[in-house]
């Protein structure tokens, strides 16, 4: 087998001992030896049975001149942490869309297809007290106005030891009148009371305040034991 370098730069490096040879027996019916020079360099090569082939080298020089090895390790470290955090990820996930499912059927005893109509509000006595006028007496299921009624405003001031003392007969008259008259709970057996809901202004005196909340004291279902059990559960409400 002949070997010749395929330029003088390969020559020279097979001289310096830069490019190293093997040897191995002939193989698939060849004759003699084959020689493999590897080095920066390619090679032509004629075997005993007069095939001429070419070959390339592959350097295997370390940056220091010494072998260099061919075997690479991969990394498995930052795959490993990839893959237990997209593990716990997914596993968080699964659990909380689990915990915030509500479950929207109901268990109640009873006919689910079953209709049930909402109680009906209970009737209140609304007193507006905004205008400088007049009193409204309203009587009110929920939102709607069942009636309404308009007072005088008639003031009857009195001077007790230097104190001044407002009174509303006309009002308190007109109120009596309409729980008389719509009252739910007038039975003094009844344990609830009629309610009533006082609207005021901010900038009402506080003794007309008490005058109409008198007022609005002034029917009654009798006495018990000596007390006197009031019509209306009194209620504020500023406008």
């Amino acid at each position: 087998m002949e070997i010749a370098p395929a330029n003088a730069d390969g020559a020279a490096a097979l001289r310096s001992g830069a490019a190293r040879s093997f040897r191995s027996d002939a193989k698939n019916g060849g004759s003699g030896t084959l020689i493999v020079v590897a080095g920066p360099y390619l090679e032509r090569a004629t075997l005993a049975h007069g095939k001429e082939t070419f070959m390339a080298g592959v350097s295997v020089d370390g940056p220091s001149g010494g072998r260099r090895s061919l075997d690479s390790e991969i990394n498995m470290i930052p795959m490993i942490d990839l893959l237990m955090v997209t593990v716990s990820f997914l596993l968080i996930t699964a659990v909380w869309s689990q915990m915030s499912r509500i479950e929207a059927s109901s268990k109640a005893p009873g006919d689910p297809t079953e209709v049930v109509t909402p109680p009906k509000p209970e009737l209140a006595l609304h007193v507006r007290t905004s205008s400088a006028e007049k009193f409204v007496l309203e009587w009110r299921e929920g939102p709607a106005v069942v009636s309404s009624r308009d007072v005088p405003r008639h003031e009857d001031v009195t001077t007790v030891r230097g104190n001044r003392i407002v009174r509303y007969p006309d009002l308190a008259k007109a109120i009596e009148e309409e729980w008389k008259a719509r009252g739910a709970h007038r039975d003094l057996s009844d344990g609830k009371s009629d309610r009533a809901v006082m609207h005021t202004p901010h900038e009402m005196p506080y003794g007309s305040m008490v005058a109409v909340m008198d007022a609005i004291a002034t029917p009654s279902k009798g006495v018990v034991r000596g007390t006197t059990v009031p019509a209306f559960a009194t209620t504020l409400a500023t406008d």
